[in-house]
C-alpha cells in the first residue's frame, strides 16, 4: 500500500504551482488546466461558482476544465491570479 499524502500537503502543492505560474510569461493550456482543477478542488467551488466569480458563462468554465477551449493568455495569468488570491484566503494568510 502506499502511503496517502495528507490533504494540506496536495494543498500546498497546489498553491505553489499556481504562484509559479502566475510569475510565467506565459502559462501553457495544460498548466492552466491543472491549476483550475485544483482550484474547483481545493476551493470546494462548482463550474456555476467559479464562472460567477470569473463573470463568464458556466459553458465556458466547462470547456476550460475539459481542456476544450483556453482563455486568450493575458486572461489565463489574470485567472491564475484569482485562483491564488482565493487559496490565499481560504488558508487564512
Amino acid at each position: 500500500r502506499g502511503r496517502r499524502i495528507p490533504i494540506e500537503q496536495h494543498l500546498q502543492a497546489a498553491l505553489k504551482k499556481a504562484e509559479n505560474a502566475v510569475k510565467m510569461e506565459e502559462i501553457e493550456g495544460d498548466l492552466f488546466q491543472e491549476i483550475l482543477r485544483d482550484g474547483k478542488m481545493f476551493l470546494e467551488m462548482s463550474e456555476e461558482e467559479i464562472a460567477d466569480e470569473l463573470r463568464v458563462s458556466h459553458p465556458r468554465v466547462n470547456r476550460w476544465l475539459h481542456g476544450k477551449d483556453l482563455p486568450r493568455r493575458r486572461v489565463r495569468k489574470s485567472i491564475v491570479n484569482w485562483v491564488v488570491k482565493q487559496y490565499s484566503t481560504r488558508m487564512g494568510s
